[in-house]
């Protein structure tokens, strides 16, 4: 039997059991989908399971969210058809404002929201127009709401009836837009509000003068279930309190959830505040599973979006208007939602915010590493207001001007107080946002002098600055503000930075979180290995400096014991690229065979594809800094607990083959190989006391940390023209 008429059953069999007076109608039990076990335990293979511990180890926020910093936000459904109110309508027509909507629309049992969908016609919707308006205000990502509170899918849905597929526009909304805004090079996200849907209708008007419990449409309605202590909306003050829906609808709500994410592949996935219960891990982390799992097959870095602590882990926090938007540089990315009108779903006599407020709000945002996503509110025929379009375009106009000092940068400093706002890119590039700036002379804050080289301003205009004791001051010699800011360059010296990264570079715990690697921004500063990394780095760093002290270097450690390419990949850009780097170590490939010997493998180790992408991110190093020096450490392996007896020959084997591909890698790219393999294999081959070397066959004791320095330094210091 087809789930729709598995609905179409379960509407008949409440028609035979509801009786059609005020109180049995109005205490209706909610109409679902019958979902198995199954279903909610199906999803892909990966290496996401439903815990928070396997969420946490294995997210990562997207490096394309952290470039992207401005995105489009769109509350559009049948709601906007009477225009009036917010995008909550649905709820006030038989509340609130039960009064406007009778004298405007007639009484709510004969007119009621169901009657708003064939009005929403979208006939003049362009999503083509639609994508090029979004690219042109400046805007990354794009995220429309597929389904509200209200319960109506605006998205192709074999799961319900309620869908701008089958009633109103006749379109699949969603997919028009994913295809318009991906065909302009933009990301693709979703909100979903669905689980809210559980009890926002439920009237505060008599049931029988509502069309609210009418069988027929609980499709659309539920039908709404009476609010309780614990509303569908969301926990008040205690998020430990237990959510009113039932398990029934829940279930329902995550293989929509799971519908919508096989259909849309969307880079990001918004949630409301009514997931915010505990209750509702279980169903969070099956979703949080199937997504991201999904996401590795696609070969895509997505992430769910969500307010409060929803999520325990694996999100972007969201912060709804940006009176709410943390007010200094915190540690973890976020975002702000916040609509250019009053209220997020169109009404008439909307009220806009300006493009230069809108830009002050972006400045605040990125300086403390959030983003700004900003909602519009189309009308009901499909088109965006021209006075939208016009704050929009100013916005995309004042980006054309000054996206260098937006896109791909992160916060600098903590950005709290007074009207200096700081972004950085790498290490040697500040930009400045004076904001309301009359051309006086102006300190520059957290800015220290003795490391400034140059000032200058993005938009041409002459600026002079002085340096006064660890102070820099500027002042404007032609023009003030440029508009909400006048954005100043400030090149800032740096010392040179050795960085190392890669696979098995910790041991113990140390990089770890909850037990689990973690990736380098997310480890307690405290931690040693955050900042320079165990033993074998500590070593380099400390012989280096000791041989030549002279060199002003900078020791950073990337490198997290279980990292395999795949992980590397992800985090090529944050780790590698955006801290500039003069000298990259890379240890290679030993969890790459870890993992490949875990999985069942059909086929051997495909050594030609790895070497492919490992000179892949070379080339990307060197473009970024052509005078870059590269160390190349071969993959090492030895019998031990991690390695097991039976494997051990064709592990040996497999790295023996990449020790090799690592040697012509390096040769390629004009780098430096360092043999650590041979090493390994004269410390440990037929030796009773192979465990002083490598503890576990993978990584090394404290001793064989000291060897593994010893070659580094061994290597470098025959080749102290190349790197000093």
């Amino acid at each position: 039997m087809s789930i729709m008429k598995q609905i179409n059953s379960l509407l008949t069999a409440s028609l035979l059991v509801l009786a059609f007076s005020p109180l049995a109608m109005a205490q209706a039990p909610r109409v679902t989908l019958p979902v198995s076990e199954t279903q909610l335990e199906s999803a892909p293979d990966g290496p996401f399971q439903a815990t928070w511990e396997s969420i946490e180890s294995n997210y990562q926020v997207p490096e394309w969210f952290k470039d992207a910093k401005f995105g489009i936000f769109i509350h559009w459904g049948p709601y906007v058809v009477p225009a009036a109110g917010s995008e909550w309508y649905p709820k006030h027509m038989y509340n609130g404002l039960k009064d406007h909507h009778r004298e405007h629309w007639g009484h709510q049992d004969e007119f009621g929201y169901k009657d708003f969908i064939p009005m929403f016609r979208a006939e003049k919707f362009d999503a083509d127009e639609w994508a090029q308006l979004f690219k042109d205000a400046g805007a990354q990502y794009v995220i429309p709401t597929a389904e509200h509170h209200d319960g109506f899918a605006m998205y192709d849905s074999d799961l319900t009836e309620w869908s701008a597929v089958k009633h109103g526009p006749k379109k699949d909304i969603i997919g028009m837009l994913a295809k318009a805004v991906r065909g302009k090079d933009l990301k693709f996200g979703v909100s979903n509000h669905r689980v809210e849907n559980w009890d926002f209708m439920y009237p505060g008007i008599p049931a029988d003068s509502t069309d609210l419990f009418n069988p027929l449409y609980a499709g659309l309605y539920g039908p709404p279930q009476k609010p309780t202590e614990n509303s569908g909306m969301g926990p008040g003050d205690n998020p430990d309190a237990r959510h009113p829906q039932n398990d029934a609808f829940m279930d329902e709500w995550q293989v929509r959830v799971m519908e919508i994410i096989d259909r849309y592949q969307p880079d990001l996935l918004y949630f409301d505040n009514g997931i915010n219960y505990r209750s509702m891990d279980p169903w969070k982390l099956r979703i949080a599973r199937y997504y991201y799992n999904s996401a590795e097959k696609w070969g895509k870095q997505v992430s769910i979006q969500s307010k409060s602590d929803a999520y325990k882990a694996g999100t972007i926090r969201d912060f709804e208007r940006e009176s709410r938007a943390p007010k200094e540089n915190v540690g973890y990315y976020w975002q702000v939602d916040d609509p250019i009108g009053h209220k997020f779903g169109y009404v008439e006599g909307l009220r806009l915010q300006k493009a230069d407020g809108i830009i002050k709000n972006l400045i605040n945002n990125i300086s403390r590493n959030g983003n700004l996503c900003l909602n519009i509110s189309p009308k009901a025929d499909g088109t965006i207001p021209e006075d939208q379009k016009k704050e929009l375009l100013a916005v995309g106009e004042w980006l054309g001007k000054y996206g260098e000092a937006v896109y791909s940068t992160r916060g600098y400093g903590e950005n709290r107080d007074g009207n200096v706002r700081y972004t950085s890119k790498g290490r040697h590039t500040l930009y400045a946002f004076l904001l309301g700036w009359d051309g006086q002379e102006q300190l520059l804050p957290d800015v220290s002098a003795d490391k400034v080289e140059d000032i200058c301003r993005l938009d041409g205009e002459k600026v002079s600055w002085r340096k006064d004791g660890d102070k820099v001051y500027v002042k404007a010699l032609q023009g003030a503000s440029d508009g909400p800011a006048t954005v100043l360059k400030i090149n800032v010296a740096a010392p040179k930075t050795a960085l190392f990264i890669g696979d098995s570079i910790t041991d113990g715990g140390w990089g770890r979180s909850g037990g689990s690697a973690a990736p380098a921004s997310k480890r307690n500063h405290w931690d040693q290995n955050h900042h320079l990394g165990h033993s074998y780095v500590i070593f380099c760093a400390g012989r280096a400096m000791a041989d030549n002290p002279e060199l002003d270097w900078q020791w950073l450690n990337r490198g997290i014991s279980g990292n395999t390419l795949h992980d590397i990949k992800k985090r090529w850009r944050e780790d590698v690229l955006m801290l500039e780097p003069d000298i990259l170590t890379i240890l290679v490939g030993t969890n790459d065979v870890m993992q490949w010997l875990g999985e069942d493998i059909g086929k051997d180790f495909d050594v030609e594809g790895w070497t492919q992408e490992y000179a892949s991110l070379l080339k990307s190093a060197k473009e970024m800094n052509p005078d870059l020096k590269i160390v190349l450490i071969s993959p090492f392996v030895s019998a031990g607990r991690s390695v097991k007896p039976e494997t051990l020959e064709k592990q040996q084997a497999a790295v023996d083959r990449l020790a090799m591909a690592t040697a012509r890698l390096a040769k390629e790219n004009g780098a430096l190989y360092v043999d650590a393999n041979s090493l390994f294999h004269k410390l440990t081959d037929d030796n009773p006391h192979r465990d002083r070397w490598l503890w576990d066959g993978i990584h090394p004791t404290p001793a064989g940390h000291q060897r593994l320095a010893d070659l580094w330094l061994k290597a470098t210091q025959k080749n102290l023209s190349y790197l000093y």
